[in-house]
């Protein structure tokens, strides 16, 4: 179900209005730079450099003053080049839910490509078909393939999870 809605081939990618890159933390829990929030960043400005986005929104979490996974994503992507009008700030994305479904309210979504790591893009893809949108997901993932244990059984419980709340909860 997922064929020609996930690459990350920019051959492959028709331009749209709005990308949204779903947050995650930019650190890992020992200090270190995450992997995940680098290849997202770095996806979403290829994006925005190829003329494949107009607009970036940035959603995650921001659940304490010195935790910000949008203003985090911000910083990189000035220094990356992306300049700040293409950029805009969604630090209510708790979860990838959230962020799909709160742009699609804020901004009336009708296409989005969503930028993020494969293993996650699978659920970000069905939410958003769920929410009406035509969904394209850029996968973030230039290394090769590291699902760690603990992100593998997070995943898992995280569909389980989405399915409860989009066709038993109806959030």
């Amino acid at each position: 179900a997922t064929q020609g809605t996930m690459s990350s081939d920019l051959q492959q990618v028709s331009p749209v209005e709005y990308g949204l890159v779903l947050g995650t933390s930019p650190k890992r829990m020992d200090g270190t730079s995450s992997i995940f929030f680098e290849e997202r960043v770095k996806a979403a400005a290829l994006l925005y450099m190829h003329k494949k986005v107009r607009y970036l929104i940035l959603s995650g979490a921001h659940d304490r003053q010195y935790y910000n996974e949008p203003m985090a994503m911000y910083k990189v992507l000035l220094q990356l080049g992306v300049p700040q009008e293409a950029l805009i700030l969604d630090e209510e994305g708790d979860n990838t839910l959230t962020s799909i479904k709160r742009a699609k309210q804020s901004l009336d979504l009708r296409k989005l490509i969503i930028v993020t790591q494969r293993f996650h893009g699978y659920r970000a893809l069905y939410i958003g078909r769920c929410s009406g949108i035509d969904t394209f997901v850029f996968d973030a993932e230039r290394t090769s393939s590291c699902m760690f244990t603990w992100t593998l059984v997070r995943e898992v419980l995280a569909r389980v999870k989405v399915l409860l709340d989009l066709h038993v909860l109806r959030k």
